[in-house]
């Protein structure tokens, strides 16, 4: 990610083009999501991951070998399509090895192990850059995506090698065959997570540099720690209290984060707000996911997990220019002030789903 808008500069995008082909990543993973339920529901799980993480790996060397600009928009548009469907049948395998009442361990230890790449791959693309080149990361990045599919081999095959046949009869068009209707509410309130994380991204260093709070980056290094430490315990509590524990705690807790930022003067309140943020993000997102996961059947998780990510893809892709059309209208601390509150109203979101929840006997 941090690479790609300097590549496609060098090789002779502008920069609003190259932006443009940074973000059509997100905006293209949000049409593929609702394609990607149906197929994890309707075809091999196994087959179709090791299909599309090869279809990865070819748009990540693709970069590398091709740099023309159409060529490099069709990589991408490639590359945001195959890793929407992957990390869709990726997440439904993951979801059918566990067991319901250990489903929040589970999970929790899934999106610790993405924690762990998205916090070190940063880094080590941008120092390989200065080294060996930016076409040859993204031919190491395509190994790796490679490598990704020969570890497919050694998963078990966790569906039916013979899909229903009932699945391919003509029926007519239904909402709920794209979307898990009553599972919206908990994808948006999965999305005001990846919001927060998007905007903090995007914009805290401009307020470090506006007010002159040296090493703000270190918001980002607390933030990581405390998603390592709290995943695991989180999971372990949605397994024996459930959702609401968790949840109401945790969209507190990133709704004061985002305000402190927003009145941070010092470094001390950037720390408490890490801190507050990566506890919210940790178990919150991770135990919407699973709640997700556990109100599913086995025959429709595919699309229960596709629009759970669907929410998450909305606040990625919404995160940055929404915060930049709040920062210039009202400054960057107004604007986390802002976030915080679109945070809270999560509150409510969650209120509504209960009610739900209580006239279906649940």
């Amino acid at each position: 990610m941090p690479v790609l808008p300097r590549y496609a500069v060098e090789s002779g995008m502008s920069l609003a083009e190259a932006g443009l082909l940074t973000g059509i990543f997100s905006i293209v993973a949000i049409f593929a999501r609702p394609v990607a339920g149906i197929l994890t529901d309707r075809r091999n799980r196994k087959k179709l991951l090791m299909l599309f993480s090869t279809l990865v790996s070819a748009a990540s060397f693709g970069y590398g070998l091709f740099r023309d600009v159409p060529y490099l928009y069709a990589c991408r548009i490639l590359h945001g399509a195959c890793y929407a469907i992957s990390s869709t049948v990726q997440i439904s395998i993951t979801t059918q090895l566990l067991q319901k009442e250990r489903m929040g361990e589970g999970m929790s230890l899934m999106s610790m192990s993405q924690i762990l790449a998205m916090s070190i791959a940063p880094n080590l693309g941008l120092t390989l850059s200065g080294t060996i080149g930016n076409q040859n990361v993204f031919l190491i990045a395509g190994g790796l995506s490679a490598a990704s599919v020969v570890c497919c081999l050694f998963l078990k095959n966790t569906s039916a090698s013979a899909p229903d046949p009932a699945a391919h009869e003509a029926k007519p068009f239904r909402i709920q065959s794209l979307f898990a209707v009553d599972l919206l509410l908990l994808a948006l309130i999965s999305g005001l997570f990846s919001l927060m994380n998007g905007v903090a991204s995007s914009y805290l260093s401009m307020l470090g540099d506006e007010r002159n709070i040296v090493n703000i980056g270190i918001f980002f290094t607390i933030s990581s720690v405390a998603v390592l430490l709290i995943r695991p315990m989180a999971g372990k509590l949605f397994d024996r209290r459930g959702l609401t524990v968790i949840l109401v705690p945790c969209l507190i807790f990133g709704s004061c984060a985002m305000i402190c930022t927003g009145l941070a003067g010092s470094i001390r309140v950037i720390v408490v707000a890490a801190l507050l943020k990566g506890i919210s993000q940790s178990a919150g997102q991770s135990s919407v996911q699973a709640e997700c996961a556990r109100r599913s059947s086995e025959k429709n998780r595919g699309v229960a997990m596709s629009t759970c990510y669907l929410g998450s893809d909305l606040g990625n892709s919404i995160g940055a220019s929404l915060g930049g059309w709040l920062s210039a209208a009202y400054g960057y601390g107004s604007m986390f002030i802002i976030v915080g509150g679109l945070v809270a109203s999560g509150l409510g979101m969650y209120a509504i789903q209960l009610r739900f929840d209580r006239k279906k006997g649940r």
